[in-house]
Parts: C-alpha cells; structure tokens; sequence
C-alpha cells in the first residue's frame, strides 16, 4: 500500500543524512535527555529542602553539577560539530539570523527538521504541530487548535518565540496584534510560532536555491 502511494502522490525524496547532521541529532538527543534528568533532579532536591538529611541533598547536588556539566560539553559538542560541517554551518546561519533564534534552536530544527526549505507553509505548519485544525461535524463548529506534529521542534519554537515577541518588531506587532483583539496569550504565541516556521521554511528554501546555482 505504501509503494502504491508513492507511484501514484508526489513525494519528495529526501536526501540522507550527512555523517555530520546524524552526529548532531545525537547530540540534540542527548541534550534532551540530559535536560530531563536535571529537572527531576531539582525536582527531587525541592522537595529535600526542608527535610534533615543533609547526605541526600549532597547526593543530589553532586549529580546535579555532573548532569549541567555533561550538558555543557554537549553544547560545546554542538558547535565543533557545526564549524567541522560547511553545509550544517551555513544552516544554522539562516536560522539564527532571526531574532529569538540562537545555537540551541537551530540546532534543534536542523535535527528534528530536515524537511525545512522543502515543503510550502502550510505543510510545515501542519509537521511542526502549529497549524489550526477544525473540529466541525456538519452544522456544528468546534474550537479550532493545534494537534500532533513533532513536539519536540514545537517545544524548541516555543522557547524562540518568547524573545522573538520582545525583540523581533513584526512578531511583536502579530502578538499584540492578536491580544488586542482578544486572543489569549497562547493562542496569540503559537500564531507567532506559526509565522516564525513559516518565514524560517522560506529562508531556508531561498538559501538552498542560492547553493545549488552557486
């Protein structure tokens, strides 16, 4: 059934990963689980906070400061990774010449999306997650909201949204815009995550036309 789709629907075949961008999905992967652990830590040392027992505590700190250190050498990973790969390097330049965007971010969307440059807007909303879908069965109308997707990317979007609504003067003006109107905050935020996606997917299709005429 998946051959016959493929004979008779357009598909774009992606080309397979580089030594380098499989290395830095790696290490985005790591980044992640490392993230994870050190929030259950400081979830667990909260809750030591008032108790006596000092050794637990230690414990928990001494495990702290290895998990923060090891995600540091990851992120110092993932820049060597990006200045050893041309092609990775250029990449993340387009990304992070949005406001918001920094290493981490465009690292994040590298890995966990390889499809950017190649899809129209309303696929990539739809793949990131950030795309209204409607919920109406014949007369009656739903609420409108976003559904599956690849949360991670979404996650990653969600962090650069924040400071792309301080210091970013378009997506600024779309969120207050948006408030004004009375949306509420979240809403307001992912209609700036949609746009954010959706200018990066065309940077990124304009930078890879301008390599391959190059």
């Amino acid at each position: 059934m998946l051959a016959d789709y493929g004979r008779r629907m357009e598909t774009t075949v992606l080309a397979p990963s580089s030594p380098g961008q499989a290395e830095l999905a790696d290490l985005v992967s790591r980044y992640r689980q490392l993230s994870h652990m050190i929030v259950q830590e400081k979830n667990r040392q909260e809750k030591l906070a008032r108790k006596a027992d000092g050794r637990t505590r230690a414990w928990i700190e001494e495990s702290l400061h290895f998990l923060l250190e090891q995600r540091q050498s990851v992120v110092e990973a993932m820049t060597a990774c990006l200045k050893a790969d041309a092609t990775l390097k250029s990449r993340a330049d387009v990304l992070m010449s949005f406001k918001g965007i920094g290493l981490r971010t465009a690292c994040f969307l590298i890995a966990g999306l390889p499809e950017l440059g190649f899809m129209d807007e309303g696929q990539v909303a739809k793949l990131v997650g950030v795309a209204p879908i409607n919920r109406d069965s014949g007369l009656m109308r739903g609420k409108r909201m976003i559904a599956g997707g690849r949360r991670p990317v979404r996650d990653a979007l969600y962090v650069a949204a924040l400071p792309a609504i301080r210091f970013d003067p378009d997506m600024k003006a779309l969120f207050l815009r948006l408030k004004a109107k009375g949306k509420p905050g979240k809403v307001a935020l992912v209609a700036v995550m949609r746009k954010m996606i959706v200018i990066l997917n065309a940077r990124m299709r304009d930078h890879r036309a301008t390599v391959l005429d190059a």
